[in-house]
Formats: structure tokens, C-alpha cells, sequence
């Protein structure tokens, strides 16, 4: 009897023209989901890209800034990893999501 009152609700209120606040109540959880996920994509490319341009740098470097780039090139995929973990974590709860 619940279940029913709860659908009788949800067609009243699609009649109603409430079906926006529906989609929103919804699809908020996905859309948090999706926009964190697109930032994590934007700071694995940024990651990486500072990543190769301090490999450049090493490559090109005759002095005792090897040592330093290095390490800097060593803190730089360490970050990165950390943040590809969590990016993978965001696409598998997107995915849980969208199986729902």
C-alpha cells in the first residue's frame, strides 16, 4: 500500500510539472559523481604533463639539479598515482550508480 501511495505521488507530481525537481533529486549523486571525475581527469593530464616536461628537463640538464629533478620527477608519480586510484574509485561509483 506504501509502495502505492509513493507512485500515486510521483504521477501527480509528473502531472503537476514537479518532473524537473525528479530528474534533479535523481541525477544529483551522478552529476557530483561525473564533475569530480572530470576534474580528477584534468589534474591526472596536468600531473603528467609536469611530469614529462621535468623529464625533459633532466635530460637536458648537465648539473647538480639532476639529483633534485629526480626526486621532484619521483614526488611528481607518486602524486599521480595516488590520484589515478582515486579517479578509478570515482568511475567504478559511477558505474555502481548507473547500474542502479
Amino acid at each position: 500500500m506504501a509502495q502505492f501511495q509513493v507512485l500515486l505521488q510521483l504521477v501527480q507530481g509528473l502531472e503537476q510539472g514537479q518532473a524537473k525537481l525528479l530528474y534533479h533529486s535523481y541525477s544529483k549523486p551522478k552529476e557530483q559523481i561525473y564533475q569530480q571525475l572530470q576534474k580528477q581527469y584534468h589534474y591526472e593530464h596536468r600531473l603528467l604533463t609536469m611530469i614529462s616536461e621535468q623529464e625533459d628537463r633532466l635530460l637536458a640538464t648537465e648539473n647538480d639539479d639532476k639529483y633534485y629533478i629526480k626526486e621532484k620527477i619521483a614526488a611528481l608519480k607518486v602524486r599521480y598515482q595516488k590520484c589515478n586510484t582515486y579517479t578509478q574509485h570515482l568511475e567504478f561509483k559511477l558505474d555502481e550508480i548507473k547500474d542502479d
